[in-house]
C-alpha cells in the first residue's frame, strides 16, 4: 500500500513514521546506524547480514556497508533515534500520573494544589501561598484553568505546527538525499560509460596499427622468400654441374667433354649476372603521436534546491485575566518566523566548481 502524503498525516504518525524501522516496520529496537545514515533494528541488521561476511548493502540506497568483526552489535548506535524514542514515551505518560496523584505540588509533596497565582501565572498549595504568594491575587484551579485554556491550547497549537514543520522538513531531506545518490550514481555511470568508449576506441586502433604492421611484415617475408629461392635455385644448378664434371674427370676418359659445354652455359649465365645483394625492404616502425593527456570530462559541483521549512501560522492571542487586583496580563510574544526563517544551507557556494578528471 502507497504511503500516505504527509499533508495527509497526523502529527502522532509522522513521528510514528520517523521512528519505524523500514525492514520490519515496527518501533525501532536496538537502532544502528549505518555509514550512509540509515538505521535499522539490530536485530533486523543481524538477519540481514546473516550469510554475509564482510560487506552487504543498505536496504533503502542499497550503499556497501562493511559488517565489524565483532558483528552488527559493533555498529554505532543512533543516540538521537533512542533520545527521541525515550522523549515520546515519557511525554506519552504524565497525564496519567498527575491524576493519580491528585495534583501535588512540585515544591511540596505533602500538600495538595488548590489555588493558581494569577501574578506569577502557577499553581500553588497553602504552604506556597504563605511564603512566596500572600500577597498575592489567586483564583481557583478550576477558574484559572478556564482562563488559561486558551493561551495554553494556543501553544500547543504552536508547537504542534513547529513539529508538523520540522517532520516535513526530516522527510524533504530524505527525499534530498535519495535524488543525490541516484544522482551521484548516476554520474559515476556517465563517467565509466565515457571511459569504457574511450577503451573501446584505443582497443580498435591498437588492433588496426597491429594488423597493419603484420601486413608490412607478411609482404617483406613473401619477398623475401622469392629471393631466397631464386638464390637456391641457381645454386643447385651450379653444384651439380660442378660435381658432375669432377666425376667425369676422376674416371678419366672423354665423357667430362660432354660437361664443357653444359658447365660453360651455367657460368656464362653467372658471369653476365651481378653478384647477388641483399634485398632492400620497407619495415614497419611505430611512431607515436605525441598528444595531451586524454581528459574524459568534468565533473560540476551544482547547487540543488533547499528543503525550506514553511512559516508557522500566530497563535491564538491569550485571554486577559479576570481579577481587577491583579496586573495587566503581559502579551505573549511570538517570533515571527517569515522574516527570521532559520536556513538549512546544503551548498553555500554560488559559483560552480570545476573538478577535472584526469583519464589515463
Amino acid at each position: 500500500m502507497a504511503a500516505r502524503p504527509v499533508a495527509t498525516l497526523s502529527l502522532g504518525e509522522q513521528i510514528h513514521e520517523e521512528l519505524t524501522c523500514s525492514i520490519c516496520l515496527e518501533l525501532f529496537n536496538k537502532p544502528k546506524v549505518l555509514p550512509c545514515q540509515h538505521t535499522f533494528c539490530q536485530g533486523c541488521l543481524q538477519q540481514l547480514t546473516l550469510n554475509k561476511t564482510t560487506l552487504f548493502q543498505c536496504p533503502v540506497c542499497s550503499q556497501w556497508a562493511r559488517k565489524p568483526c565483532q558483528g552488527v552489535k559493533a555498529l554505532p548506535d543512533n543516540i538521537l533515534v533512542t533520545t527521541l524514542q525515550m522523549r515520546v514515551q515519557h511525554q506519552a505518560t504524565p497525564v496519567k500520573r498527575k491524576r493519580e496523584s491528585k495534583d501535588r505540588c512540585v515544591l511540596h509533596q505533602s500538600e495538595e494544589i488548590k489555588l493558581y497565582c494569577q501574578q506569577c501565572d502557577v499553581p500553588v498549595c497553602n504552604e506556597c501561598l504563605d511564603q512566596n504568594h500572600s500577597d498575592h491575587c489567586t483564583v481557583s484551579l478550576k477558574k484559572a484553568a478556564q482562563e488559561r485554556k486558551a493561551p495554553v491550547q494556543a501553544l500547543v497549537d504552536e508547537g504542534k505546527n513547529n513539529l508538523a514543520r520540522s517532520c516535513t522538513f526530516v522527510k524533504s531531506l530524505r527525499d534530498k538525499e535519495r535524488g543525490l545518490k541516484e544522482q551521484t550514481q548516476q554520474t559515476k555511470n556517465n563517467i565509466i560509460s565515457t571511459y569504457n568508449q574511450m577503451v573501446q576506441k584505443l582497443t580498435e586502433r591498437r588492433d588496426c596499427l597491429l594488423s597493419e604492421v603484420e601486413k608490412i611484415d607478411n609482404e617483406n617475408m613473401t619477398m623475401l622468400q622469392k629471393e631466397r629461392d631464386s638464390v637456391l635455385l641457381d645454386i643447385s644448378k651450379l653444384a651439380a654441374a660442378c660435381d658432375r664434371a669432377d666425376e667425369e674427370m676422376a674416371k678419366g676418359g672423354v665423357v667430362f667433354l660432354h660437361q664443357e659445354s653444359i658447365l660453360a652455359g651455367i657460368m656464362e649465365k653467372h658471369r653476365g649476372n651481378p653478384a647477388p645483394s641483399p634485398v632492400q625492404n620497407q619495415s614497419a616502425v611505430f611512431q607515436p603521436i605525441v598528444t595531451p593527456v586524454p581528459v574524459l570530462g568534468q565533473v560540476l559541483v551544482q547547487a540543488r534546491p533547499n528543503a525550506q521549512i514553511p512559516a508557522a501560522p500566530a497563535p491564538v492571542p491569550a485571554a486577559p485575566a479576570s481579577c481587577n487586583d491583579a496586573p495587566e496580563a503581559k502579551p505573549i510574544q511570538v517570533c515571527d518566523e517569515s522574516n527570521n526563517q532559520p536556513k538549512t544551507i546544503i551548498d553555500g557556494r554560488k559559483s560552480s566548481m570545476v573538478l577535472h578528471a584526469v583519464g589515463f
